[in-house]
């Protein structure tokens, strides 16, 4: 029976860049490789919560990717 394995993981601020002239919203999105596959998502919430006050605008959203690969 084949199975998944996570080969590595990444998180994504979404920041909120505020109103385009346009009138759309804007955003833009971070990226932070290389996070421990075994990240869980309380953690990987402390570590957006820790990282916010640093950065310009407000965070949105945040993401987990995990790229997973097929082991037999």
């Amino acid at each position: 029976m084949a199975s998944y394995n996570t080969l590595k993981s990444s998180m994504s601020l979404v920041l909120d860049l505020g109103v385009g002239p346009d009138g759309k919203g804007k955003s833009k999105t971070v990226t932070l490789s290389r996070l421990k596959a075994s990240a869980t998502a309380d953690a990987v919430d402390a570590v957006a919560d820790a990282l916010s006050p640093l950065l310009a605008y407000p965070v949105l959203e945040v993401l987990k990717t995990d790229t997973d690969g097929v082991a037999d």
